[in-house]
């Protein structure tokens, strides 16, 4: 293997409020599973995540990129109650300093550089507070002093930000479950310490974040009346609610810093700190101030304004220049700047989202937000408005199958969707389709041809679904190959069918998608009208799709249900004629163990399962065409059992010929054929693969396998569909319960089965952190812009490295496509 380069990493962002953040590089971080993802959102025509930074071993709840004049710095913290700190080195990120203490999930982090020193807040429901100082040594960031903690009490805080203000103390905002902003304040030399200030009232529920602004010489004047009381130098604090409501606070340096009554109130403050209490005053919603102290310098601190639009509770704010950005349930963001007109606050933009929204940042132009159900949106202002356009999309939850339709690769999750990415003439991949949105986890996914395929779920049955003609001419558009052919089939169809649909619409409480023909009239379709009561439709062919469109007009008509099965489908697969499925149930014993073969040409199911096996089936495979042998000669399944079995094809019934009881020591989790059948490949916890010669080139059914070792449990095992020529070579890919990911290459030999393996490994952080469930080589090489190559194409001189794309799907949310020369 000469190289590998990663061509598309699609994972959700996590469903956490403070999960998102925008750095000054125009690059945005979002936590998404244990990652922390990266993505240049400020780039039109991004490619997606960019890469992903692994250290966490718990979901990642909250990132924040440090504010100030100091080196690039990003704080990520998990629900270990861990809390990570990079540092850019030659524009790569590194590090990963761990920041202990807690023993809770961290629920809000935030940095800020004073000059050199770099001082970190990190909240988490474990009801403290704790306040970190780091400065940039040679080659790592180093702790300055032993943190500080404060202790909420019975309560927590679900944000925390810190801010420089008018003459140089820090001050620190938490937005807390006792529906109090509380403020606590130092001096900004390095060994400080926190103590207690004002809690701030007036909301009526939870506060759920909180964004400091430093007022600058611009901003008074801009916004009218609104702001004219306000100076340069002056802090507002805005802090948002599960009531619904935003909140300003305004902060300026006080007249008579240093008075009688002053001093009085810092030295109760300290000394409650030091007892371990917190001594408040608190500010109501008349505009009274009171003070914040710190040591001889007093600041006033006054309720400022109270923005209210939102219907649902607010979970994020963010200050852009002077233009706060909120996000909230009720599914939509709200930009906010002072009308110098009418002199208020007021909405300058309401955007709408394609769900209940968590989080959302603004960075002049593009404001990214995320959402309830992990997706990710972006909306640039173009010519006087807002303007959605593509963001990264992905799973939520493990992606537990992944399969090529022709040169797009379909991955099915347990968040319950299957997502069909496709690449795009500018080199990257986006989200094409959304084929199925179901009410069950999704298990496993087979391909009939390039236009159907069949799901497996948490459910009995098995579901076949049928392109609709949307898509067909969005492949046509985007000039994939072998599709063309397709689209110009569909196009031309009757009305009548379900091959002939537009699109599809999942019914309310349904689970099966309908057929809709967009000629349809609303009143005599309801599947029709209910698409457009939503206000979506598919979107133009070659035109990437936005969420909405993903979530309701991409959906794949339901053709069929396969039964037979008294638990829940585990195993699926399609025969490569496209004539038979064959799927396999979760079993505890072997009555419940049997394969079922059921004809996608209108013969029912096989009277009788195929038995074999004691428990679950976890993997079937039918053999590829060969030298000498028809495709889908056999059906190779494997099992929990630790067990593997093939079935011949004797006429029109499948007959089981071989069975291997003791063929691992542990379960067996995959199999693959080799491109010619000439030989199988099992894996197994066992930490091994084994090489099993097929029986139509090996009469000895007890012969010995070839073994390959690994140094884990080994999940997923895929063989190259196709030799590599000059010389001839198998190319076998195999995942290890870690994450790790091999490719291991071997000529072809006289022997039934190839010894001699040269493995290399796939760079660690193109690969994953957790088990790999599906790995999936496609079954031509692709070109330099990720389409399809014509393998018959002639070659000039001595055969080129080939690129082949292998797809690997996880359990770490993610799914990977790595573009390998071979």
């Amino acid at each position: 293997m000469a190289k590998a380069r990663s061509e598309l990493v699609a994972i959700a962002c996590n469903s956490t409020a403070h999960a998102l953040d925008w750095g000054a590089e125009h690059e945005a971080a979002y936590g998404a599973g244990n990652y922390v993802a990266l993505w240049r959102a400020a780039d039109e025509h991004d490619a997606g995540v960019v890469c992903t930074l692994a250290a966490h071993t718990a979901r990642v709840n909250c990132v924040r990129f440090a504010r100030g004049t100091g080196d690039a710095i990003l704080v990520s913290g998990d629900a270990g109650g861990t809390v990570r700190v990079w540092w850019q080195t030659d524009g790569a990120w590194q590090g990963a300093l761990e920041l202990g203490g807690h023993s809770g999930g961290v629920q809000a982090v935030d940095a800020l550089w004073l000059d050199d020193l770099l001082v970190v807040a990190t909240a988490a429901t474990d009801g403290t507070v704790r306040v970190h100082e780091l400065r940039r040594g040679i080659d790592a960031l180093e702790a300055v002093a032993e943190p500080q903690e404060i202790a909420l009490g019975t309560h927590t805080a679900l944000d925390a930000q810190l801010v420089q203000l008018d003459g140089g103390a820090l001050a620190l905002a938490l937005g807390t479950t006792d529906g109090r902003v509380r403020l606590f304040s130092r001096a900004g030399d390095a060994g400080s310490q926190f103590v207690a200030g004002p809690a701030l009232t007036g909301h009526a529920d939870w506060v759920t974040a909180v964004a400091w602004r430093r007022v600058e010489a611009g901003d008074v004047a801009a916004g009218g009346t609104a702001t004219a009381h306000w100076r340069a130098g002056d802090t507002v604090l805005a802090s948002a609610a599960q009531d619904g409501l935003v909140r300003l606070w305004h902060v300026q340096r006080a007249a008579g810093a240093g008075s009688d009554d002053a001093l009085v109130a810092a030295e109760v403050a300290l000394a409650a700190s030091a007892e371990g209490k917190t001594a408040e005053t608190t500010i109501g919603t008349t505009g009274a101030a009171q003070t914040l102290l710190v040591a001889d310098t007093a600041y006033a601190v006054a309720s400022d304004a109270v923005l209210a639009g939102h219907d649902a509770w607010v979970h994020s704010a963010a200050w852009d220049g002077t233009r706060l950005v909120t996000a909230s349930s009720d599914g939509t963001a709200l930009i906010w700047a002072a009308d110098a007109a009418a002199g208020v606050w007021a909405s300058a933009a309401r955007l709408g989202a394609a769900q209940g929204l968590l989080g959302a940042t603004l960075h002049r132009t593009v404001l990214v937000a995320h959402g309830v159900r992990g997706a990710v949106q972006r909306w640039r202002h173009v010519d006087g408005a807002w303007v959605e356009q593509p963001a990264p999309t992905g799973h939520s939850a493990a992606v537990r199958d992944v399969c090529w339709v022709g040169a797009c690769a379909l991955a099915v999750s347990a968040d319950q969707s299957a997502r069909l990415f496709a690449p795009w003439p500018r080199g990257n991949w986006r989200e094409l389709a959304r084929p199925q949105v179901h009410g069950y986890d999704l298990r496993a996914a087979a391909v009939i041809g390039s236009l159907e395929y069949v799901s497996a779920a948490d459910e009995k049955v098995v579901r076949v679904f049928h392109a609709p003609r949307h898509y067909a001419n969005a492949c046509h558009a985007l000039g994939l190959p072998d599709d063309s052919r397709s689209a110009s089939e569909l196009s031309t169809e009757s009305a009548a069918g379900s091959t002939a649909a537009a699109t599809a619409a999942l019914p309310v409480l349904g689970l099966s998608n309908k057929a809709v023909a967009l000629d349809a009239t609303a009143a005599d379709d309801p599947a029709r009208r209910s698409l457009a009561d939503a206000g979506t439709a598919p979107p133009p062919p070659g035109q990437v799709p936005l969420e909405a469109q993903l979530q309701r007009a991409t959906l794949w008509p339901e053709t069929d249900k396969l039964y037979g099965h008294a638990y829940d489908v585990y195993a699926v697969a399609v025969s490569h004629a496209g004539d038979l499925v064959a799927s396999a149930a979760r079993a505890t014993a072997a009555r419940f163990a049997g394969i079922r073969l059921h004809s996608l040409r209108g013969g029912g199911e096989t009277p009788e399962p195929l038995a074999a096996h004691a428990l679950t089936v976890t993997r079937l495979r039918f053999s590829p065409p060969g030298p000498g042998v028809a495709g889908d000669r056999f059906l190779l399944s494997v099992s929990r059992d630790r067990s593997w079995a093939l079935f011949e094809r004797q006429g029109d019934a499948y007959k089981l010929v071989r069975h291997r009881r003791a063929a691992h020591t542990r379960i067996v989790w995959d199999a693959a054929w080799a491109p010619d059948a000439r030989f199988f490949a099992t894996a197994s916890r066992d930490r091994s693969v084994r090489l099993w010669p097929a029986p139509h080139v090996a009469a000895d059914a007890n012969a010995a396998p070839v073994t390959l070792a690994f140094p884990e449990p080994v999940t997923a095992v895929d063989l190259l569909p196709a030799l590599l020529q000059d010389p001839p070579r198998y190319v076998l890919a195999a995942a290890l319960e870690s994450g790790r990911v091999f490719v291991l290459c071997a000529e072809v030999s006289s022997t039934l089965v190839p010894a001699a393996w040269s493995p290399a490994e796939i760079p660690r952080h193109m690969s994953h952190i957790s088990a790999v469930h599906r790995l999936a080589w496609r079954a031509s090489p692709a070109d330099s812009a990720g389409t399809l190559a014509d393998p018959s194409a002639p070659a000039d001189g001595p055969a080129a490295p080939s690129t082949w794309l292998l797809a690997s799907a996880s359990d770490d949310h993610s799914l990977r496509i790595t573009a390998v020369d071979l």
